[in-house]
């Protein structure tokens, strides 16, 4: 998740949608799927990165991952409020 905006983004709610899979059988290096605290601040052009799982246990398992929903909602320096799906 990166801030290309013109400031920074206060107050970052992330939240991500399970998809109706055995998550397990993924080998996922990190359950983004878990609800996240929300983040404080990301300055402009600074990023957070997750790592979910290498490529090969993604798109090796049967049946691959499959998509799911992102929602991300944030504010700016003047508290106008922002939503992105």
């Amino acid at each position: 998740m990166s801030n290309v905006g013109a400031g920074a983004a206060l107050n970052v709610y992330l939240e991500i949608d399970k998809p109706d899979a055995n998550l397990e059988k993924y080998k996922l290096l990190t359950n983004i799927f878990d609800r996240h605290h929300p983040f404080r601040v990301i300055q402009q052009d600074k990023a957070i990165e997750f790592s979910l799982a290498f490529s090969w246990d993604l798109l090796n398992a049967a049946p691959p991952l499959p998509p799911f929903e992102v929602n991300l909602r944030y504010e700016d320096l003047l508290g106008g409020e922002y939503k992105l799906n």
